[in-house]
């Protein structure tokens, strides 16, 4: 147990770190968007979907848990719906303009399927209409059901330990 409490806190630390970096790589990127310069989002999506896999491994990180309470409170099929759309939008676009993201969370699902595509769709957006394209594509995605599933890290201790010293190799 005590061992687990070990890797839980691992875990968090190294998803903090990892996501300050990851935030001053995408201010990077936004500052080379909006210089009229293609900006390359690989690395940063790298670094979430490693955050995000890290903490399928915790058992307070994660979206499909919150999803999955949200539904019980429904008894049909459409209750259910409407209660995870509702736990989603609070996470995410709750709020809106100029509050989004208000209630949002770093959790494992959430990264990959809102985070990661949202990213990615709104430098992708070929109309140039972003803010109305990425309003529609959230809303899209709060009423879809599911969330994707992955597998977490055989030994998320050891890819937390090897991630740390890669972007972290410079400063201890």
């Amino acid at each position: 147990k005590d061992n687990e409490l070990f890797v839980y806190d691992a875990i968090e630390i190294v998803v903090q770190g990892l996501g300050l970096i990851a935030d001053q790589k995408l201010l990077n990127v936004i500052d080379v968007y909006e210089n009229g310069r293609e900006a390359d989002l690989d690395e940063v999506m790298e670094i979430l979907l490693v955050i995000d896999r890290l903490l399928a491994s915790h058992p307070n990180h994660n979206l499909q848990r919150w999803v999955d309470f949200a539904r019980s409170w429904g008894e049909t099929s459409s209750e259910k719906q409407y209660y995870e759309s509702n736990a989603k939008r609070l996470i995410t676009t709750w709020g809106g303009d100029p509050v989004n993201d208000y209630s949002g969370r770093v959790w494992s699902g959430l990264i990959r399927d809102y985070y990661v595509p949202r990213w990615i769709n709104y430098y992708k957006d070929p109309n140039g209409n972003k803010k109305q394209g990425m309003r529609d594509w959230e809303e899209n995605w709060i009423k879809t059901p599911g969330v994707s599933s992955i597998s977490p890290y055989e030994n998320p201790l050891q890819v937390a330990m090897e991630t740390f010293a890669k972007y972290y190799k410079d400063k201890y």
